[in-house]
């Protein structure tokens, strides 16, 4: 079976919260790639992230990360870092 493609996130989970912190990506590696990232900016915006739990899901949404902002500039594409992220493993 083939994995579906698009609508990838990084998430934070704190108990029964859930917050989709970078995203969407269109694969489930891109998403891969981009959680210690993700964990290293929380860290550094809450220090209550480090309890966290971080990790990746797929979402139907037409919501963004909301902390892809933080992450890319303002002419940078998040695709482009998560692909870039890729290819430099």
């Amino acid at each position: 079976m083939e994995p579906e493609s698009g609508g990838y996130f990084v998430d934070a989970v704190d108990g029964r919260r859930v917050s989709l912190l970078l995203g969407p990506f269109a694969t489930h590696a891109e998403a891969l790639v981009m959680v210690d990232p993700a964990r290293t900016l929380a860290c550094e915006l809450d220090p209550w992230a480090h309890f966290y739990s971080f990790g990746t899901c797929r979402v139907v949404t037409s919501k963004t990360g909301i902390l892809n902002h933080k992450l890319v500039g303002e002419t940078e594409n998040l695709q482009k870092v998560a692909e870039n992220a890729i290819t430099d493993l």
